[in-house]
């Protein structure tokens, strides 16, 4: 383009293309879902740091106003009540509002802006509200359809993938060792996918060549393991049976019978499988309206 801006269309391919690295598969699928319904408000819950902007990018990219711009506004805690009109009077497009860390009675104020601006705003705007896990509960956003990105420490078997996808691109990216990746699957990750990309990316950058070895990560990662290679194997054949049942489960919306025959087994024993493995169908049970996070 002549004024140098990356073209719509192209952005919302790479915003798919990153959403799909770092999301799990029933919050991108919800995310996709409820762009494609064309929600005036959605609402991403999450913990920080699990994909939010990139889930809201993709409700974004999946609805009509794709080629309308995508905005930001971050409302601090102790904003003052007024502080969100500007932002909610946008002429078009998509606002991504996060609001985290209020009191219920501010949340309760910010939320009900964010409805009456929509309501009278028209088809050409939307927003999605991104809050804490639990909130939407007890405001004027529960009855709305909410996508609810997991926390990395509930989808460790897609570790593998992520420290894969942000080490980098092309050849020249480096691997990581069994010893490496034990680490960083027991580690706990509680700022989530952003954690763990900024440990990645400052190892590799510490570290440049062809392997990330266990001794190469930072003792914080280290410290919660015994050494480089102490249990892998049991733990890699639990998260990669985890992930084969989640994505079996996607596919089919939540269909036990229908992914168990899917995987050739049993129901019965697609049922154990996922007891024991921690993949509830409610992750991925289809709703009329669309996918349920």
């Amino acid at each position: 383009m002549s004024d140098g801006q990356t073209p719509p269309l192209l952005e919302s391919l790479r915003s798919y293309q990153r959403a799909s690295a770092v999301l799990d598969v029933a919050a991108l699928r919800a995310a996709r879902a409820a762009g494609v319904r064309g929600d005036p408000v959605s609402v991403v819950a999450c913990e920080p740091g699990c994909g939010e902007e990139l889930a809201c990018r993709a409700i974004h990219a999946s609805s009509s106003r794709a080629a309308e711009p995508f905005l930001v506004a971050h409302v601090q805690p102790g904003a003052h009540p007024m502080s969100l009109d500007g932002a909610l009077a946008f002429p078009a497009g998509t606002l991504a509002v996060f609001l985290r860390g209020h009191t219920d009675e501010a949340h309760r104020h910010f939320a009900m802006q964010v409805r009456h601006a929509v309501d009278v705003g028209g088809s050409a705007r939307g927003v999605v509200v991104v809050v804490g896990p639990g909130r939407m509960t007890r405001d004027p956003l529960a009855s709305l359809h909410a996508v609810a990105p997991l926390p990395l420490r509930e989808r460790r078997e897609d570790i593998p993938d992520l420290a894969e996808h942000f080490a980098g691109d092309g050849s020249g990216a480096p691997a990581f060792t069994f010893g490496a990746l034990a680490a960083l699957m027991r580690a706990p990750w509680p700022g989530n996918v952003e954690e763990f990309e900024a440990v990645v990316r400052a190892t590799c950058a510490a570290h440049p060549g062809v392997t990330v070895a266990w001794s190469d990560l930072p003792e914080t990662v280290r410290g919660v393991s015994d050494g480089p290679g102490l249990g892998l194997l049991r733990e890699g054949v639990a998260a990669a049976e985890r992930a084969i049942l989640r994505r079996a489960l996607a596919l089919h919306g939540g269909a036990v019978g229908r992914a168990a025959v899917e995987l050739g087994i049993p129901e019965r024993t697609m049922r154990r499988r996922m007891q024991e493995r921690k993949c509830p169908k409610e992750l991925f049970r289809r709703r009329k309206n669309g996918l349920r996070a």
